[in-house]
């Protein structure tokens, strides 16, 4: 099996997991909207439903979200199958987005909701609430960009007509 497919099969099964067992135990431990201080004001474990999309933005119904979101990720596993890189950060970033998806669409098929618990603030300055489904997807899009950005370089092919001696006048 080609180090691809298993990065595909490994690398969401992981997130999932994690996702999944991190929202059970928040959700039978604790009661909605109760907070925890982790490290004081700064971070919490704020249990709340999020029906709506990213950062809370409403999108419709939640039979729609679930659409929207399994034709999004079916294109990134459609995009991935299609993709042929030779580096492995590609997939890895591609695998962490698809994870989280999934892991956001489970709970969006069993409760119409997604559970959200980690809570960040810095002053006044308070960040949506999210879970390890959100953070995969985020990590997933720096993993792409930096793999984009500072990946395998080609080498350019120089101009023949530039370095050939014989076109100088």
């Amino acid at each position: 099996m080609k180090i691809k497919w298993k990065i595909l099969i490994l690398v969401p099964l992981s997130v999932i997991i994690c996702d999944q067992i991190s929202k059970f135990i928040i959700s039978n431990t604790m009661f909605l909207g109760q907070s925890i201080r982790v490290i004081g004001s700064f971070v919490r474990i704020t249990y709340v439903r999020n029906p709506n999309a990213a950062f809370g933005i409403p999108v419709g119904p939640p039979l729609l979200m679930m659409v929207l979101t399994s034709i999004a990720t079916l294109l990134l596993i459609f995009y991935f199958s299609r993709l042929k890189e030779k580096g492995c950060l590609l997939y890895v970033g591609l695998a962490m987005i698809i994870g989280g998806a999934i892991g956001n669409l489970i709970d969006r098929f069993r409760i119409q909701q997604v559970i959200d618990f980690i809570d960040v603030s810095v002053k006044r300055f308070h960040w949506p609430v999210f879970n390890i489904a959100d953070s995969f997807v985020t990590i997933g899009i720096i993993v792409i960009l930096w793999a984009w950005i500072f990946g395998e370089k080609k080498e350019r092919v120089p101009d023949k007509t530039l370095t050939n001696s014989s076109n100088v006048i």
